[in-house]
């Protein structure tokens, strides 16, 4: 599977390493790129994401401050708060490493 990095650069990784590393990820992205009806995954999805914490989902707070599930819900909650700790976060996440993993 053809791997986009934090960098920009892209690689290709087994998808057994992936599905072993990044199970939730790889069953959220099959999902997303419509393609969780293909024999490597098919019936990996449903059993990866059943086992998923169903109350991680339903969290949505901690310490008072709002837990977002996407990017764009954490951008969308300092807009909302006006602030930018999410947005900084992010970029300290991002910039901490250039590497793939």
């Amino acid at each position: 599977m053809s791997v986009e990095c934090r960098d920009g650069t892209t690689s290709w990784q087994m998808l057994a390493s992936l599905k072993a590393s990044y199970p939730v990820q790889v069953a959220e992205y099959a999902l997303a790129a419509g393609i969780e009806e293909e024999p490597a995954i098919k019936w990996y999805v449903p059993h990866v994401l059943t086992k998923v914490n169903p109350r991680y989902h339903k969290r949505t707070h901690k310490f008072g401050f709002g837990i977002p599930k996407t990017v764009e819900h954490a951008l969308r909650i300092d807009k909302e708060h006006g602030d930018d700790r999410w947005a900084k976060a992010l970029k300290k996440e991002t910039d901490k490493s250039s590497s793939c993993f």
